[in-house]
């Protein structure tokens, strides 16, 4: 690419001033990125405790085109529900709270880009704390459905960091968890059978220039530079601000 800079602070032409960047006439090769290929995995509604048994597994670049860029996504999601008894032999009054944390790290063999992360952070609430008042002996309490989510992003633009995920094969993120409940009063005679859940995606895409695609050359530029009405005298001031072969 060609760094220039504005050298006519102003043109007349046809009696009006205009200002014309130089800058703004170059292309850079970026300009073309396109989406060359995108992948994802996902499992939904699987119970927790995760301990990397469902990973997740995307496929590398095997492509023809240019990558300049790669943008790795993790999403994850607890959906908590169940109930609650008062084994106490009175009536209770008492909060209950969920907490949580999914951890996505990479399998063995993936590209040393990729780095462990907590998408859902540790200790994390679950939706919301939940009271109950005056609940009898005996009696069960739905604990209503609470959810927690959130997405970590990952760009890479490293060209050695990229090579390290083009060609045949794959990569994986496995995931873990770690839910907590916490029930506060009831004299520790609240049994609580409540289930978590996980969602989890992990996609990828591959950003870059197509085989085949040609990056306009600066002496293309000239011909931009004529329909601007300037002249040969900024053609010609042009031609010595950029080296044509």
């Amino acid at each position: 690419m060609v760094t220039t800079k504005c050298v006519f602070p102003a043109l007349k032409i046809g009696g009006l001033v205009a200002t014309i960047s130089l800058a703004s006439l170059v292309i850079s090769p970026k300009a073309n990125a396109v989406l060359l290929y995108s992948d994802s995995d996902s499992f939904s509604n699987r119970k927790t405790e995760l301990n990397g048994t469902a990973p997740l597994t995307v496929d590398k670049y095997n492509g023809t085109g240019t990558v300049d860029q790669i943008i790795i996504t993790l999403f994850g999601q607890f959906t908590s529900s169940g109930n609650l008894t008062n084994n106490a032999v009175d009536p209770q009054d008492f909060d209950v709270s969920l907490t949580g944390r999914l951890r996505f790290t990479p399998a063995t063999g993936s590209p040393s880009a990729l780095v462990a992360t907590n998408v859902i952070a540790s200790g994390t609430s679950i939706g919301t704390a939940q009271s109950y008042t005056n609940i009898a002996p005996g009696a069960q309490v739905t604990f209503p459905t609470q959810t927690a989510s959130n997405t970590y992003s990952l760009t890479i633009t490293d060209l050695t960091e990229i090579s390290q995920f083009l060609g045949s094969g794959t990569f994986s993120y496995n995931p873990s968890s770690a839910i907590g409940t916490l029930v506060d009063g009831g004299g520790g005679n609240i049994a609580a059978n409540i289930s978590t859940f996980a969602d989890a995606t992990l996609s990828v895409e591959y950003n870059g220039t197509a085989a085949g695609t040609e990056v306009p050359e600066p002496s293309s530029i000239l011909g931009i530079l004529a329909l601007t009405g300037s002249g040969a005298a900024m053609m010609r001031k042009f031609k010595s601000l950029v080296k044509l072969n």
